[in-house]
């Protein structure tokens, strides 16, 4: 058995015994409890066996019983009562008329239903604000990222017109410089087209170089130019492979050129270049004019 449940038996115990002494038993029995879980409980069945009275319904006496009870007032020197005067006897009091303990129970269902409907209600009210406060949340989460996503991308392009503006002030710098030599690049051949044509810008230095091509085909599948420099001695350096696309101008700058190289030649490669020129050139200059 559970220790609740005995320690239950236990005051119920108590409580019989406390009642089949005297009246005043079962409130000594309360003083006598320390434990207030106890007392709770001894008071609850208190209650419960003051209601039971009020709930039982009346029995009718045995004729065997009546007789004797009214021999027994009889013998007490008592009138037994007319008819009219048990008549007068007051009935067993209506549920109007119990104690107000009695009417606990009906009272408790008049306010326990309206409690419940009015909880009810707060809590569908409050459930619908939250999924107000939720959903307006979400929404300015979703516009904060949203900004944020274009200001990535704002940042992004500011970044990347950055790196151009400082390419094209570089080269600019370079092709207005004092003592920039610039080399024309004409057309040798196929596959070149006659309209295509390239300029060498080389900084006073011999070292810095720009160069910028238009005209120039697509490469074949498989295939990629490739920029050659080549000194004196006729000895070709590679200057780097492109692939170009169909009327988009190509533009290509270092920082570094060969030393002695009096020429520049753009030959149709391999796809990643080779070690050594060996497929047909498309364009060549080789005459340099210094500007002032």
């Amino acid at each position: 058995m559970d220790t609740t449940e005995e320690r239950h038996d236990a005051i119920i115990d108590r409580l019989l015994e406390a009642l089949s002494r005297s009246e005043d038993a079962p409130e000594r029995l309360l003083d006598e409890l320390n434990d207030e879980e106890e007392r709770r409980v001894c008071r609850e069945y208190l209650e419960t066996l003051g209601l039971l009275a009020y709930e039982a319904e009346p029995m009718p006496l045995a004729p065997e019983v009546k007789e004797r009870l009214m021999a027994s007032l009889g013998s007490t020197g008592k009138a037994a009562p007319s008819e009219a005067e048990r008549a007068t006897v007051a009935p067993f009091p209506s549920s109007e008329q119990r104690p107000p303990d009695a009417q606990r129970g009906s009272r408790w269902h008049d306010w326990a239903l309206p409690l419940a409907a009015g909880l009810v209600f707060a809590l569908l009210g409050l459930s619908g604000w939250q999924y107000v406060q939720l959903e307006r949340q979400r929404q300015t989460i979703d516009r904060l990222a949203g900004q944020l996503d274009q200001a990535s991308q704002s940042s992004a392009r500011l970044a990347e017109y950055e790196g151009r503006l400082e390419s094209v002030s570089s080269r600019l710098a370079l092709v207005t410089s004092s003592g920039v030599e610039v080399c024309t690049l004409k057309p040798v051949g196929e596959p070149a087209p006659t309209e295509s044509r390239g300029v060498l810008y080389v900084a006073s230095d011999h070292q810095h170089w720009y160069l910028k091509i238009d005209g120039l085909l697509p490469c074949p599948q498989g295939r990629s130019y490739q920029v050659w420099f080549i000194n004196k001695e006729g000895v070709p350096v590679s200057g780097g492979t492109f692939d170009p696309k169909a009327g988009v101008r190509v533009e290509l700058s270092s920082e570094t050129m060969p030393a002695g190289t009096v020429a520049v030649s753009i030959t149709l490669e391999p796809a990643g270049g080779s070690p050594e020129p060996s497929g047909p050139a498309v364009l060549y200059g080789d005459e340099a004019m210094r500007i002032l």
